[in-house]
């Protein structure tokens, strides 16, 4: 049986790029425990919490995210083009990515 430790130990230890020739969403980097994650401000990212127990409902939670500055509370959700809502922005980012966010805002100049 696989406990929580053994499957800790195969996390990556430092920020990770998956290789190009992998699938488009499978290119994630995992922010290294102790790091930040610092967007680009501008751009658009996909942004990996982990699992989180949010307003008593647990699950993994993903957000898409326009920055407009480096925290948080300047990041606005792309489904809803309103501001992260707080209740998750207070969250560590674990992993993420830069998306295109040409659909949902003209402003953001993601890859």
């Amino acid at each position: 049986m696989t406990t929580f430790f053994d499957v800790q130990k195969t996390w990556p230890q430092k920020p990770v790029e998956a290789k190009p020739s992998q699938q488009e969403d499978s290119l994630i980097t995992y922010v290294k425990a102790g790091s930040a994650f610092v967007p680009e401000i501008g751009k658009c990212y996909e942004v990996h919490f982990g699992e989180l127990e949010v307003e008593g409902e647990k699950g993994f939670v993903v957000a898409r995210i326009q920055a407009n500055g480096l925290g948080a509370n300047d990041w606005i959700d792309l489904d809803t083009n309103e501001q992260l809502a707080r209740n998750i922005g207070r969250f560590v980012v674990k992993a993420f990515k830069e998306i295109s966010c040409s659909d949902h805002n003209a402003a953001c100049s993601g890859s």
